[in-house]
């Protein structure tokens, strides 16, 4: 009884609300309720992000069975924390594909399903085009500071290709699907042509 007493019992750490890290991981709070809270599947991968902890298997598969779509158009925060994600760099790319392999990043990019897997065309990528496109992203997040729209940036790297595995040129695809995803987003309409407009000639 004694030896019982002094077992260490790992401490449940507050990243975010209804986020918690727990055993090295990011798990859920105990209180946390997925099912009424849309916003949470961003919150959970901005606080891996930030962290550097996986996502717990337990907790991805919760959100992946019980979490609702996102309104259109997101909250400012769940925008907000998709922006930390991007800006995480290197740590983006585990985090990204944790929830792909989940289906959670599908469900706020249904566009994602076209390059999903898709090999590349020119001999110069070396990824699978969505692999290119986040890894894109996370080399873009290195920039942020010599530009004045850092958010439009990461954005923009994110889906300069989401136009591949489509019929028609990609660029001219891609910006239109931009402009869908950058309404989705809540980005202001100037924003979203912006986002648009380097989709289109990048």
């Amino acid at each position: 009884r004694g030896l019982s007493r002094l077992r260490l019992v790992p401490v449940r750490r507050p990243l975010d609300e209804g986020v918690v890290e727990h055993a090295g991981e990011v798990v859920l709070a105990r209180d946390a309720r997925p099912t009424k809270d849309p916003g949470l599947i961003m919150r959970v991968a901005a606080a891996a992000a930030v962290t550097g902890l996986p996502m717990s298997a337990s907790t991805l598969r919760r959100l992946s069975d019980s979490a609702p779509e996102l309104r259109e158009p997101w909250p400012k925060e769940a925008l907000d924390d998709l922006l930390v994600v991007l800006g995480s760099g290197r740590r983006a790319v585990a985090v990204i594909e944790a929830l792909d392999r989940t289906g959670l990043w599908g469900r706020l990019l249904p566009e994602w399903g076209a390059v999903r897997d898709l090999p590349p065309r020119d001999v110069v990528h070396i990824w699978t085009v969505d692999r290119h496109l986040v890894e894109t992203a996370a080399y873009a997040s290195g920039f942020t500071t010599r530009v004045s729209r850092p958010d439009i940036l990461m954005l923009a790297a994110l889906l300069h290709d989401i136009g591949k595995g489509r019929t028609g040129d990609h660029s001219i695809v891609g910006a239109e699907l931009a402009i869908a995803i950058g309404n989705r987003l809540g980005l202001w309409p100037s924003d979203v042509d912006l986002l648009s407009a380097i989709v289109r000639h990048h």
